[in-house]
């Protein structure tokens, strides 16, 4: 007796589910697990009739034909057929749940499914009657993954999008209770937890996320059960097991990793960090679970992945874009270095871009992609000794190991999406040895140059890349069309061939070698080639935007402003004009805020980041964030990530005493203090991190920087000067070197991003007290009508007047110098003017010097009042939103030369 055509169905609906269980777990040289799922699909097609049999057999057959194919070793290519079969396997499942028709469905042309009577003809519909209740309903993830999971059929789809759209925040407050747990396990901070899981494993049961309602039910007991310290590591591991499935659901991720060892990690069956498997682990089969009885049909759970990453999967997300673009610029800048190998900024820029992915490698653990970075930056901090010469074979050996870089970084890419293990590069072994012995001077010579690099001096460089097959003619010409279009200066035609992707950096380097060393190297292509930076269009557009915007306030405003309209007298005039300056100041702020995010997903990072580092030098630290919610630039936001995590590594590795006993010693708790803040002073927006550790060795950082020549035997120096000493490229007082630190880059990283955002660092630090690192800048606009000149003066231009205090000598008469940071009690401020800038306003016949750290720019602005509140602060005229967003205080000239001639 036949069953029907619902139940049959839902029967083939399981023999597919462990067929695609079998899938992922079957390598295509297991011939025994192979053997067993040859026997499944022969299983299905014996069960296949109804409306979809037709469609079914069909694709068994050819599913058979590829098994037989890899046992037989007859396959072309055994991963890829194993590829197509799961994508077949899929296929079904959208039949059989209903999700497409038997007779549109495709299967994928690898597999090779003979055209059947589905394919032909549609198969007659089943009676109403005759359909499965309430079957549930198969979502497919995207299309790069074969995973398939199942709602129930009582789920709305909206629901469960609005779940997955909630649950980056909700991720982020566990994470944050976690590690707030860890440093004070308060009653309300773990009844805060319990209630956050509580939640999360309701809803996941009711939307029939199995895996994840076990593991917030089993989280749940521990919060209640055990011991608060030994809970973090298993949450902050389930936090990232929930990561995982979150952007699978979502369609942007693969399947998350078996929750087997997790959960009897939370349930205290097994060291937690035993959960995460090996980067080459693959388990045999996949562990039993037994699934409790229920009315409604549970959802297939997403297929278990044999690959999960040790790092947390937004962090390596992350770190493969940033790394792309420090390895575009590294290329960049080496393509400079041939040009011109003297240019120590370029050398400066390429050993930054391997220490920075050396110190993320390391920290997503990312082994292989770390000690390719670790090697190379050690032959590159010799060429900046002096030790090694980046030229010939040493240069042909960097730009192998940025392509080997970029090999891994797009393994580990491709890996993250496909939830398999990085393929290993072969080619890795032979580049380490050949960088160990470049930075030992064993290399062997460069290869011959190519022929077509005889007598190449005289030719341009576009005419050489053809020569010797770099490029082709067309693409010379389509690169000096594009330079007849760029501003002025245009980038030179090496870096447009690579930074278009028209050729491979190293072979332009080769070109430009062979150019060189020609007699009368052509002046045109001999110079250094200028780096330049891009912006994404999306970017320019919204910047477009704002400024706009910007351009629409000022016209109101002089349209508000113009004589005619202010003597109309026409009240229904001035009432529109009323309106339409409500309308451009809502524009002007909701311009300024669409860039605006708050840091404190960044900060976030910065706590992990810290745990991390505390549980690897064995420091007991103590983290505190404050101003999480303190928006800036997303650009800002974006690039103040690097030099935080530079800072915050300093302030744990170098910061903090060695050892808990070395603090006791001194009279502090063991557990040292990290605290990570944002705040709003002057209308502008600073970030600081402070320690309370040893604080800076004046000595050492002197000592340091006279022996590299730096400073002087006997020259007096400020602290300030001397602090500014470790933001030098390749400074350091350490007397180890170690994975996180040591070398002398993280401040040079620091300091040459944070100028980037116009900004500055400042210290403040005590011995045996701890350190301060505040980054921002005070912004002040002054009227250019009201400025005359401005200047860096020299020292005999400086004198002091009886009873007038500082003055300054402009044009043979002096007039008095006012320090606009003793005015407004702004700290850090450049005490010494012939560092700093004086600018000479006037106002009423009167003239005085400001001394101000630093001009940013110039451009129009709309006068806002401060209000009642503040009205009649001594040289304040009011203040303008600027482009970013922040305020920006106008100064009062006539006040401000007052104040000064008054003393």
């Amino acid at each position: 007796m036949s069953s029907s055509p619902g139940n049959n169905e839902i029967s083939l609906s399981q023999k597919l589910d462990e067929i695609s269980e079998g899938l992922v777990f079957t390598e295509p040289d297991d011939l025994q697990a192979l053997g067993q799922l040859h026997n499944l699909v022969e299983q299905l097609a014996a069960m296949a009739d109804g409306p979809a049999g037709a469609t079914v057999k069909a694709a068994c057959a050819a599913m058979l034909a590829r098994l037989n194919d890899i046992m037989l070793e007859r396959a072309p290519d055994a991963a890829k057929a194993m590829e197509a079969i799961g994508k077949g396997v899929s296929a079904l499942q959208s039949v059989l749940s209903g999700v497409v028709a038997p007779d549109r469905v495709e299967f994928p042309a690898e597999l090779g499914v003979a055209p059947g009577p589905a394919a032909s003809e549609p198969a007659e519909k089943p009676a109403p009657e005759a359909k499965a209740p309430a079957k549930p309903r198969k979502l497919s993830a995207a299309s790069s993954f074969r995973a398939t999971f199942a709602l129930p059929a009582y789920v709305d789809e909206a629901i469960f999008s609005e779940f997955l759209a909630r649950q980056h925040s909700v991720l982020e407050e566990l994470e944050e209770l976690a590690l707030g747990i860890e440093r004070a396990p308060a009653p309300d901070k773990l009844d805060a937890l319990r209630r956050l899981v509580h939640t999360l494993k309701g809803e996941a049961g009711l939307l029939g996320l199995a895996d994840m309602e076990k593991l917030c039910h089993a989280a749940e007991d521990a919060v209640g059960q055990r011991a608060p310290d030994s809970l973090i590591d298993p949450l902050l591991e389930m936090k990232d097991w929930l990561g995982h499935a979150v952007a699978h659901y979502s369609g942007k991720g693969p399947a998350p990793a078996p929750i087997g060892n997790l959960l009897a990690a939370l349930k205290g069956d097994s060291p937690p960090n035993k959960g995460r498997q090996s980067r080459r682990e693959v388990p045999e089969a996949p562990p039993p679970e037994a699934e409790p009885a229920a009315e409604t049909p549970a959802p297939a759970a997403p297929p278990e992945q044999s690959f999960a990453f040790e790092g947390d999967p937004s962090l390596i997300g992350d770190f493969v874009t940033e790394s792309a673009e420090h390895l575009e610029a590294a290329e960049l800048q080496l393509l400079s270095l041939e040009t011109d190998s003297e240019n120590q900024e370029a050398l400066n820029a390429v050993f930054r871009a391997f220490h920075t992915i050396k110190g993320v490698a390391g920290f997503v653990g990312l082994s292989e992609i770390q000690s390719l970075a670790h090697i190379s930056e050690n032959l590159l901090d010799k060429a900046r000794k002096g030790e090694a010469s980046l030229a010939g074979g040493t240069m042909d050996v960097v730009f192998d190991a940025v392509d080997s870089l970029k090999r891994l970084v797009a393994a580990v890419k491709s890996a993250l999406a496909a939830g398999t293990a990085p393929a290993p590069d072969a080619e890795l072994p032979a580049l380490l040895e050949r960088l160990r012995q470049a930075a030992s001077g064993e290399l062997a010579p460069a290869a011959a140059p190519h022929p077509a690099a005889e007598g190449a001096g005289g030719k341009r460089l576009g005419e050489l890349v053809v020569e010797m097959g770099v490029a082709t003619s067309d693409d010379v010409d389509d690169m000096l069309r594009l330079q007849s279009a760029e501003p002025s200066p245009a980038p030179r035609m090496g870096e447009m061939l690579v930074r278009e992707h028209r050729a491979p950096a190293r072979d332009v380097a080769m070109a430009l070698r062979a150019q060189r060393e020609g007699e009368g190297a052509a002046a045109g292509e001999g110079k250094a080639v200028q780096v330049r930076d891009t912006v994404k269009v999306d970017a320019e557009r919204l910047d477009r935007l704002v400024d706009m915007i910007g351009e629409l306030v000022i016209a109101e405003s002089m349209v508000s402003q113009a004589r005619e309209v202010r003597e109309s007298g026409n009240v229904a005039l001035k009432g529109h004009l009323d309106q339409l300056d409500k309308i451009t100041r809502e524009l002007q702020e909701m311009g300024a805020s669409l860039r605006l995010v708050p840091v404190r997903a960044t900060f976030q990072k910065m706590a992990r980041l810290v745990r991390d580092l505390a549980k690897k030098s064995n420091k007991p630290v103590e983290f505190l964030m404050s101003g999480e919610d303190t928006e800036l630039d997303k650009t800002v936001v974006d690039r103040i990530g690097d030099p935080l995590v530079h800072m915050v590594r300093n302030s744990v590795d170098h910061g903090l005493e060695a050892t808990p006993e070395e603090r006791v010693q001194r009279g502090k708790p063991a557990a040292g203090k990290v605290t990570l803040r944002a705040f709003h002073r002057g209308g502008s927006i600073f970030i600081e991190i402070e320690d309370d550790g040893r604080g800076l060795d004046v000595d050492a950082i002197l000592a340091k920087a006279r022996e590299r020549g730096l400073a002087r035997e006997g020259e007096t120096l400020s602290e300030r000067e001397i602090y500014s000493m470790i933001f030098q490229p390749g400074f350091s007082t350490a007397k180890k070197i170690t994975d996180v630190s040591g070398r002398g880059v993280g401040m040079d990283v620091v300091r040459r991003n944070i100028e980037e955002l116009r900004g500055t660092v400042e210290i403040k630090t005590e011995r045996g007290k701890g350190t301060t690192f505040s980054i921002g800048r005070e912004r002040y606009i002054l009227p250019t009508l009201s400025i005359t000149t401005s200047l860096r003066p020299e020292r005999a231009e400086l004198a002091t007047a009886l009873q007038r205090g500082e003055m300054l000598k402009v044009q043979g008469r002096l007039i008095p110098l006012f320090r606009l940071s003793g005015l407004f009690g702004i700290p850090g401020a450049e005490p010494d003017p012939t560092r700093a800038i004086i600018v000479v306003v006037e106002s009423d016949g009167k003239q005085a010097g400001l001394l101000v750290d630093e001009l940013l720019g110039q451009q129009q602005i709309v006068i806002k009042s401060l209000g009642e509140m503040m009205s009649g602060i001594p040289g304040i005229a009011g203040g303008a939103i600027m482009p970013d967003g922040a305020v920006g205080l106008i100064l009062d000239v006539s006040g401000l030369v007052s104040l000064a001639h008054r003393g």
